[in-house]
């Protein structure tokens, strides 16, 4: 009887089992609690939609205690954890992080995070069960409550002084990242844990969930979110319409819909910048869901060459452009464009129009502005043509404006070494400096000195 008992108790896989334990702990539960000792609870995740002043050089802010990160740090984050956790997830011992989660909130707090990154719903449901009861934003021992009503910071006594440690804020953005309904369902199903849906919403300094399901292109569980939004006591209007803005300028055609499937309300950015981006599917989208632009709309589709938008705000709205769309087409040399403006729109160009066009010999289109005479002040004009060397324009110019000095011209074609030009507008005078030797008329005047009053 003896012998048996003592075979049992010195048999290789009870030494092995014994031998894992210091102080009464596993050993990989051991190892999480050293690793989980430098870690930080994520209490917020921003992202490029949350703007502040570039001279800003604070941290981002967070509800409590812990860290504000950005989006992109999410995934460099988790793999560190990841290569902690998994050992002890994937061996017959994961059943000994019951005491773990039972008896440390901190490290409860970040075990769930990992386990809502990952979607792992058993570990999920292990921490919720030793959640029960009990506050996510707690240590049984004391609680301080802030002014906000949503920050609560974990104190924890070590000896006769207090520590502070916070708390997750972020699970329901976590969750998101890879789209795990999952997760938020198990946390709707558990009223016990008393973890907020408002730590959902985000904040100008931090994303709700929307906000990165939407950025990562998760859009079923955008629409799981969306779906169940007045399920969850929130209003579309804490669905802020800069996300709608933003992904409508990127182009995002089903995130686009699925918020405004939801009644989320875009700006006049999200058509205007829709357009200037040349997302012409999202234009139409946004104009069947009542969105409203402005003139920036067509003036952004015109500068970019996105001629189908163009028409397209041209026939279904009513904000028009300005002198900038004729201006952008003339720039570049687009004849058609120019001409379909000045016969479709009344606002026309400015004498930039002719500049650029000029600047950049764009012959067409000059002597088209020139003949229609949408542009009478073709002084600026000429000076650019010259200095850029552009004899077709500047004999185009000068035949259409006999009057027009060319004492400026010929100084900045002569400092340019445009000789060609040089020598046209040498013979071509205007008659204010037909007298006055080339060589002084190449040469810039000083302005003279203005006398000072005593």
């Amino acid at each position: 009887m003896m012998a048996s008992i003592v075979g049992v108790l010195t048999s290789p896989p009870l030494t092995q089992l014994i031998s894992s334990f210091q102080d009464g702990v596993s050993e990989a539960v051991y190892a999480i609690q050293h690793c989980i000792s430098s870690w930080h609870c994520i209490d917020g995740v921003h992202g490029r939609l949350n703007q502040r002043p570039k001279s800003v050089k604070l941290p981002w802010l967070s509800r409590g205690g812990g860290v504000n990160i950005h989006m992109d740090e999410l995934e460099s984050i988790m793999a560190v954890r990841h290569a902690v956790m998994a050992p002890l997830l994937t061996s017959k011992q994961v059943s000994l992080l019951h005491d773990l989660l039972a008896t440390d909130t901190y490290a409860r707090a970040l075990i769930a995070e990992y386990a809502a990154f990952y979607g792992r719903l058993d570990l999920f449901k292990m921490v919720l069960q030793h959640a029960q009861g009990r506050s996510w934003d707690y240590v049984h021992k004391y609680v301080e409550y802030s002014t906000r009503s949503r920050i609560t910071m974990e104190s924890v006594y070590t000896g006769h002084s207090k520590t502070y440690r916070s708390t997750t804020g972020s699970l329901h953005q976590l969750a998101a990242y890879h789209g795990h309904d999952c997760i938020v369902e198990a946390l709707r199903g558990t009223n016990a844990t008393s973890y907020s849906i408002e730590n959902a919403w985000g904040g100008p300094d931090e994303y709700s969930d929307i906000h990165v399901a939407a950025e990562r292109g998760n859009i079923a569980h955008l629409n799981f979110i969306l779906n169940n939004i007045d399920r969850d006591g929130r209003t579309k209007t804490s669905v802020e319409a800069d996300l709608l803005d933003a992904m409508a300028s990127e182009g995002r055609l089903q995130i686009v819909d699925a918020l405004c499937q939801h009644g989320v309300s875009a700006t006049t950015r999200a058509m205007d910048e829709a357009a200037a981006n040349g997302h012409v599917d999202v234009v139409k989208l946004l104009y069947e869901n009542d969105s409203k632009c402005t003139t920036a709309a067509m003036d952004g589709a015109a500068a970019n060459g996105h001629d189908d938008i163009v028409r397209f705000l041209h026939v279904n709205r009513t904000e028009g452009c300005t002198v900038e769309a004729m201006n952008a087409y003339a720039a570049r040399g687009n004849l058609a464009m120019v001409q379909w403006l000045d016969e479709n729109r009344s606002e026309k160009c400015s004498p930039r129009a002719l500049s650029a066009a000029a600047s950049s010999g764009h012959v067409a289109v000059v002597e088209y502005l020139v003949q229609h005479k949408l542009v009478t002040a073709a002084a600026p004009a000429l000076l650019v043509a010259a200095s850029h060397g552009q004899l077709s324009i500047v004999q185009l110019l000068r035949g259409n404006f006999p009057h027009l000095c060319v004492a400026k011209p010929l100084q900045v074609a002569a400092k340019a070494s445009h000789d060609e030009v040089v020598r046209y507008l040498d013979v071509n005078r205007c008659e204010c400096c037909h007298r006055i030797p080339l060589s002084d008329l190449v040469i810039a005047k000083k302005p003279s000195k203005k006398r000072m009053r005593r």
